[in-house]
């Protein structure tokens, strides 16, 4: 307890109890965290991707829909919520780094019973310049492939 792990590369780091240590996402790294108890959790997370590449797994948190997250922090960091419909907390994370205005944390399903939360913050946002420079974006698993509507080529005279 109070030590750090760190997550490199596609790596998992799972823990079935309470974890007290602090958790570092690599840069690049597309891992993910998986805590067997989501209130168990009291270290602080570092490097959590904006772009949705890391997750975090609540493997004993049942998804449900109706949950909310809520964050609040500075740009220094702050404390994400995730609560039932019934008000009760299921979790607590403590990130580190600006989470802050237009952070859009995302829960669900992990496909195995549990939630998983991502920030797809940078993906949202790129998606919503794409749209207003006049163009669309198909998102699939976080990628954006930009179509750009160009006006048509008019053909030479004569040819």
């Amino acid at each position: 307890s109070g030590g750090n792990a760190r997550i490199v590369g596609t790596g998992v780091l799972e823990v079935d109890g309470a974890l007290g240590e602090n958790v570092f996402f690599a840069a690049g790294s597309t891992g993910e965290l998986v805590l067997g108890e989501g209130t168990g959790f009291s270290g602080r997370v570092y490097g959590f991707s904006h772009t949705k590449a890391n997750s975090i797994d609540l493997k004993n948190v049942l998804f449900d829909a109706s949950d909310t997250l809520n964050y609040s922090g500075s740009k220094a960091g702050g404390t994400l919520t995730l609560k039932s419909s019934a008000n009760v907390v299921l979790a607590t994370i403590r990130f580190s780094g600006d989470f802050g205005a237009g952070s859009s944390f995302s829960i669900a399903s992990d496909g195995a019973k549990g939630t998983v939360i991502t920030d797809p913050t940078t993906v949202t946002k790129l998606t919503s310049a794409i749209a207003s420079f006049g163009m669309s974006g198909v998102t699939s698993g976080g990628a954006i492939t930009p179509r750009f509507h160009a006006p048509p080529l008019l053909a030479a005279p004569g040819g």
